[in-house]
């Protein structure tokens, strides 16, 4: 009898000790809300960049992360590579939730009008990311809020004083109404004229495209595409391509489509 009190004894003290333990077992308990982990990238889109995209995270850079009921700022220390909670303790999770994030550049108001004046395109390049997290660590991969179009005209001969706009509904925000946007020029003398611009996405949109420029020895002249009931994702670049003599065409060769986060590239075809 004494015996067998004595082993009960051991095996009591030895549940007790484990209680205490623990390395009694490998696995966190199930539901217990942790400190949320961040891991932040913005892919470079090799297809459709250019030196006005942001392509990285940089000391004190901040993004809101946010979940259903709350949200946090958060603050990069590029020293450790982490982000860190700019305020308090920041966010906790019990695992497999979604969180949203979103980062802003100085001065951002929203999409601007009139982007081919120097630093606009930046000031409505706004980058935003959703993930679910696994366990407590959250991965996002940014990709513009906005839809990018990239405009690239080929002229039969030497041209100058280039510029390109786009007007349609809806095109600044999701106020209804006509609004048009000026594009900022990466190439607007030569041959080959490129420009590219920031737009509100959305579905079943119909707009205009308008390109401009002065051939050697003539006088401006501005050609017109319309575009109807179509789809702008954001974290898209829809690239234009035409081709005109600057006198009697503008043909739309082709339009393709790049996804900023999975840098997949699909052909929308021959948009004549």
């Amino acid at each position: 009898m004494k015996r067998t009190r004595s082993i009960t004894s051991w095996i009591v003290a030895g549940i007790v000790a484990c209680s205490w333990l623990s390395g009694c077992s490998s696995e966190q308990p199930l539901g217990e809300m942790q400190p949320l982990e961040i891991e932040a990238t913005i892919p470079r889109l090799t297809k459709a960049d250019t030196p006005l995209e942001k392509t990285a995270f940089v000391a004190d850079d901040s993004i809101k992360v946010s979940k259903s009921g709350s949200s946090s700022v958060y603050k990069f220390d590029a020293t450790n590579s982490r982000w860190l909670p700019k305020v308090g303790t920041g966010l906790s999770t019990t695992g497999d939730e979604t969180f949203t994030a979103s980062w802003k550049p100085d001065g951002f108001t929203g999409i601007l009008s009139d982007q081919s004046v120097e630093g606009n395109y930046q000031k409505s390049y706004e980058l935003t990311a959703s993930a679910k997290a696994s366990a407590n660590l959250v991965l996002f991969s940014f990709a513009p809020a906005a839809a990018k179009i990239t405009i690239v005209v080929n002229y039969t001969t030497e041209s100058s004083g280039g510029a390109a706009s786009i007007t349609g509904n809806s095109l600044l925000s999701s106020v209804t109404g006509d609004q048009t946007i000026n594009f900022w020029p990466l190439q607007a003398i030569g041959t080959k004229h490129t420009f590219v611009g920031l737009v509100f996405p959305g579905s079943d949109k119909t707009y205009t495209i308008s390109v401009t420029s002065t051939p050697s020895g003539s006088s401006s002249v501005t050609k017109t595409h319309k575009m109807e009931n179509k789809e702008l994702k954001a974290g898209y670049n829809y690239t234009y391509n035409f081709s005109t003599d600057n006198k009697t065409y503008l043909i739309l060769n082709s339009i393709t489509v790049v996804d900023f986060v999975k840098q997949s590239e699909t052909s929308a075809g021959d948009a004549t």
